[in-house]
């Protein structure tokens, strides 16, 4: 569940291809311990997005830093803005009543947000919640990686997340079976030998 939270949240606050990176973690796992045998080439070509969400050095491109930064303001704690974040998924439902313009006009970036590259916080949901673009970075090493909103690829993933707690709900019991018998097996040397083909 806390996973499952975790990648909600990351839909929440645009980090899409972070959220489909645990998304397809959960769906190989409720698969059952048959992945264990797969080709190792073949399953990394399931994660597309090498180019996304990845750190780059700031300053050394096209980028630019918003003069301010973005943290919790009073207002994002309201109950007016609680409500709306609620039933509009964080902004994902009508974004053009939500999304306000870049307060820096230096600035490609609606809000910058200082609190290191993955940030697990809720409290980064309740800031997102008017952006339509948003710079997550480390300010001690002067690193991050941009994300834009996008409507469709969140109602996508958000499907497929919700998918996977009706699924681990109804197959938990067989999913906890079948991973204990082959832990037996997936822990011993001469598994993992065959397994890297040494």
């Amino acid at each position: 569940d806390k996973t499952i939270k975790n990648a909600y949240l990351h839909l929440l606050s645009k980090r899409y291809a972070t959220a489909e990176s645990t998304i397809v973690a959960l769906e190989d796992f409720l698969r059952g311990p048959e992945w264990f045998k797969e080709d190792l080439s073949y399953w990394i070509k399931r994660f597309k997005y090498s180019s996304q969400e990845k750190a780059q050095a700031l300053y050394s491109s096209e980028w630019l830093v918003p003069t301010e930064y973005r943290h919790l303001k009073k207002s994002d704690n309201s109950i007016k803005n609680k409500f709306l974040s609620k039933i509009s998924f964080n902004g994902h439902i009508l974004p053009s009543y939500f999304h306000e313009s870049a307060t820096d006009p230096s600035s490609q970036y609606h809000i910058c947000v200082p609190f290191g590259l993955n940030p697990q916080n809720e409290d980064i949901a309740k800031i997102t919640l008017r952006s339509s673009s948003i710079l997550y970075f480390d300010p001690r090493f002067a690193v991050g990686f941009k994300v834009k909103h996008n409507t469709k690829k969140f109602w996508m993933l958000y499907a497929r997340l919700i998918k996977i707690k009706i699924s681990g709900k109804k197959n938990i019991d067989r999913l906890y079976k079948s991973y204990n018998e082959a832990f037996v097996e997936s822990t011993t040397e001469t598994w993992w030998k065959n397994r890297l083909e040494l």
